[in-house]
């Protein structure tokens, strides 16, 4: 089962068979061959990419596959943080400490300028877990703030 499809006896030997055949592939570009030779959409008729890949991954780790290697930079946190430097704006400072009323008023500040949404991605790739990544679609970037 991969994202809610039973992927049947038949369908895996086709996803093998593909992935033999078409060894010159990118990881994308058979994910996007074997989701339209199993006519694996999503609801707005899409192909299901994202969970084909997770699929080619999981048979790989299995040993039913040999994937082709994982392109170098390709990844847009790599391109993204290559481009990122850190600067002492974003150094660490003290930590907080004490109840939340000591520090009111907390504000939201959306950040305009370029420079501010700069110091945001900084802040992001330095701090969040996650590091950070050019994101895609409508966001915001803003800043929590507090009053000494």
């Amino acid at each position: 089962m991969q994202c809610g499809r039973k992927i049947s006896g038949e369908e895996l030997d086709e996803i093998v068979e593909t992935v033999e055949l078409f060894s010159g592939l990118s990881r994308t570009e058979l994910a996007r061959t074997i989701c339209e030779n199993l006519s694996w959409f999503t609801p707005s008729r899409g192909l299901k990419e994202e969970a084909c890949l997770k699929l080619l991954d999981k048979l790989e780790t299995q040993g039913a596959i040999a994937l082709p290697p994982k392109k170098k930079g390709s990844s847009q946190m790599n391109n993204t943080s290559r481009n990122l430097s850190l600067t002492a704006r974003t150094d660490s400072r003290p930590e907080l400490q004490g109840s939340l009323g000591r520090f009111t008023p907390i504000k939201l500040r959306v950040a305009k300028t370029r420079e501010e949404k700069e110091l945001c991605n900084e802040y992001l790739f330095r701090y969040h877990y996650l590091g950070y990544t050019q994101p895609f679609g409508t966001y915001l970037h803003y800043f929590i703030t507090y009053q000494n």
